[in-house]
């Protein structure tokens, strides 16, 4: 697919993307109902930062299983939530991220509002991260938790 004729919903696309696929959002205002889980390598290209916006709707926004490479890019992702035990509001990751030319902003959790990347590799280039809340533990960086995690222009 590309912008032009890009997929209408991110879990279509998702479920029915081969291994490798590329994945491209147009501008506009993505609603999640549930999380998405993604379960394969692609890669989610978003037409613009700040004009393609997958709104999470209070769900935790994106989880990346186990061994797969995903990279994310230009779009922004806002409004996830989770309670609890869970981290990661915005993104969980468990397997091989790149995110690049992100905005990762208003996400709420106990823990890791922005990223959570306690098990898997973060590569972080050209992203902004705004007015993410975590409430525990205190004293510990709010956004996202560090392990395995190159950064190449943080803004934040």
């Amino acid at each position: 697919k590309s912008f032009s004729n890009a997929y209408k919903t991110i879990s279509f696309a998702i479920d029915h993307a081969s291994q490798g696929s590329v994945i491209y959002l147009s501008d506009g205002i993505y609603n999640l109902s549930s999380p998405l889980i993604i379960n394969k390598n692609l890669k989610i290209i978003g037409q613009s930062q700040n004009k393609t916006i997958i709104n999470a709707n209070g769900h935790q926004g994106i989880t990346i299983n186990k061994n797969c490479i995903v990279e994310l890019s230009f779009f922004t992702i806002s409004n996830a939530l989770v309670q609890g035990d869970v981290f990661g509001a915005a993104i969980e990751n468990f397997g091989k991220l790149t995110v690049r030319n992100l905005t990762i902003k208003d996400n709420t959790a106990n823990r890791s509002a922005g990223i959570d990347n306690s098990d898997g590799i973060l590569t972080v280039v050209d992203c902004y991260f705004i007015n993410n809340s975590a409430v525990f533990p205190p004293k510990t960086n709010r956004c996202f938790k560090f392990r395995n995690i190159i950064f190449s222009n943080f803004i934040g």
